[in-house]
């Protein structure tokens, strides 16, 4: 009996399988995550001092901020399942809103990220900081 359920199971997935293969969903997919970032370093980044480096810093850390509550803590997810549970379905389209809102955060987080990176990577080559004794 068991081999008959695996024997069908079988039948269906193979098929799939070949299909997603040859979609190419691995490799669509891997557009949807974030890549590693080579640090590229201009030649004005490499002749700021070190306090100028950390003033860049210090500006562009308030780009990293997100005051967006969590997906549990938003009460419009909330009012969304609420209502799309008693009252219309509808209701659920009101979830891609707080997903639009997290996609404008790593839009505008991750350049400010990648931009912080560089510079204290320029810093720590320059050894800024560190006290000679």
């Amino acid at each position: 009996m068991l081999k008959i359920i695996l024997s069908a199971r079988m039948r269906l997935m193979g098929p799939l399988l070949v299909v997603l293969s040859l979609a190419g969903v691995s490799q669509q997919t891997s557009a949807f995550y974030r890549a590693p970032v080579l640090p590229e370093f201009t030649p004005e980044d490499i002749a700021k001092s070190c306090i100028e480096l950390e003033r860049e810093i210090a500006a562009q850390v308030p780009l990293t901020y997100s005051y967006r509550p969590g997906f549990y803590e938003d009460p419009y997810v909330g009012a969304a399942i609420f209502v799309g549970t008693t009252m219309a379905p509808v209701a659920y389209a009101l979830l891609l809103v707080p997903t639009y809102g997290t996609l404008s955060d790593r839009a505008r987080n991750q350049p400010a990220e990648e931009r912080i990176a560089i510079l204290r990577r320029i810093k720590a080559e320059k050894h800024c900081f560190e006290r000679d004794t």
